[in-house]
């Protein structure tokens, strides 16, 4: 695994990257990350390769997933119109097997097909994955556990009341970023 960070309108994000493709994008560089690493079975080491070493060394596969994130979250952010950031994530590849469960992968696909500008509720979510509303809590938990955050977009899953809840509630940054 390789890692790099990237400075972003609503802070410094930490990308992470395996052989198979993207595993990890979150605020908190770093820090957040080898904490999560730290409690998988396994532990894994996860090396710092800074944004300016990162095209010399796109020859490694874990360095061109790495680049390929960057360039799509720079363009996501540059944008200022949704057309521009439509499928802007489609072709960038994931690696969702370092974390969570199948059922939360499962969980973390489906979010992912959440249209750009859409919301839906916990309850739609729940359905969509388990075929019944009975699941909203686990949706909830999964979603809250999302390793790959703005990419898969777990801020589009909201309350019944429209408000974002779980983690993303806590993001004031975010949410004035988004929201603005």
């Amino acid at each position: 695994m390789k890692h790099s960070t990237l400075p972003s309108p609503i802070g410094d994000l930490c990308i992470d990257a395996t052989t198979k493709g993207i595993c990890y994008v979150n605020f908190n560089p770093n820090a957040k990350l080898h904490l999560a690493l730290s409690k998988l079975k396994a532990p894994i080491v996860s090396e710092f390769v800074p944004q300016e070493a990162l095209q010399s060394r796109r020859d490694d596969s874990e360095i061109a997933f790495l680049i390929s994130a960057t360039q799509q979250l720079e363009r996501y952010f540059r944008s200022d119109d949704r057309t521009s950031k439509k499928d802007v994530f489609a072709g960038l590849v994931l690696d969702l097997s370092v974390w969570g469960t199948p059922f939360y992968r499962k969980v973390w696909e489906e979010v992912r097909n959440v249209d750009l500008g859409k919301t839906i509720l916990y309850e739609e979510l729940s359905v969509r994955v388990t075929g019944t509303t009975k699941a909203c809590r686990a949706v909830g938990a999964a979603n809250g556990k999302n390793p790959i955050s703005v990419i898969i977009p777990c801020h589009r899953i909201v309350g019944k009341d429209g408000s974002l809840t779980g983690q993303m509630a806590q993001c004031t940054q975010w949410r004035r970023w988004k929201y603005q």
